[in-house]
């Protein structure tokens, strides 16, 4: 058991100098999140438009 408080007690005094030594131009920089855009054609909201308006025409 002592060892075992030891342990934790050097992680966490490790955690506080390193939490307190770390400059804000230390901490990484969060990455980029890849653009997210339509998986298929069916779901890009601006070729359905253009669908849409090609084939106004056609329904009569």
């Amino acid at each position: 058991m002592p060892y075992f408080l030891m342990v934790a007690f050097i992680i966490a005094l490790g955690l506080v100098l390193w939490r307190l030594t770390i400059t804000p131009g230390d901490a990484p920089a969060p990455r980029p999140r890849a653009p997210r855009g339509p998986i298929g054609p069916d779901d890009d909201p601006d070729f359905l438009l253009d669908l849409r308006r090609k084939n106004q025409g056609r329904d009569s």
